[in-house]
């Protein structure tokens, strides 16, 4: 039970704690009797975190206009990297980027992008990428995806 909090949403936990977002932005509640919370940021449009496996950087979806990417932050708010970007904005949409999550090990993110070929929007398939974002690569998964941008986690990992 998230301490008092009705707003939380998409949690995701470890040792360190428990982070979510709520209306408060990104938050972590101890994983105590006490459950101490504490804000990790708030920016707006900040959505569906996960935690890296050992407890240090946190991954989450941001709003930027009008399309997601996806960053990193440290549990107390500082480093801020953003992991996707734009490649170019010569495209008449630009593609989002959301739904990351750390593999079990903490040295790949796998998320959903609507990137085509040409940077422009097309359908939405599985992408894998280094955890310090470099090496961006679709996955060769046949599946259709359907994203409504309802905060649901798209794709996870196995052990």
């Amino acid at each position: 039970d998230i301490n008092a909090l009705d707003s939380a949403v998409a949690p995701d936990w470890n040792s360190a704690g428990i982070v979510y977002q709520s209306t408060a932005g990104l938050e972590i509640t101890e994983d105590t009797p006490e459950g101490q919370t504490r804000s990790v940021f708030h920016g707006g449009w900040d959505w569906d975190p996960d935690w890296a496996p050992d407890g240090g950087r946190i991954l989450y979806q941001s709003k930027e206009g009008s399309h997601w990417e996806i960053f990193t932050v440290n549990p107390d708010g500082s480093g801020i990297v953003a992991l996707t970007h734009p490649e170019t904005t010569l495209v008449d949409a630009l593609p989002s980027n959301v739904s990351g999550a750390y593999s079990p090990d903490g040295k790949y993110i796998v998320y959903a992008s609507n990137r085509n070929a040409d940077e422009d929007v097309g359908p939405w398939r599985l992408w894998v990428m280094n955890a310090d974002g470099s090496n961006k690569r679709p996955l060769p998964i046949d599946a259709t995806i359907e994203n409504g941008f309802s905060g649901d986690q798209i794709a996870s990992w196995g052990k």
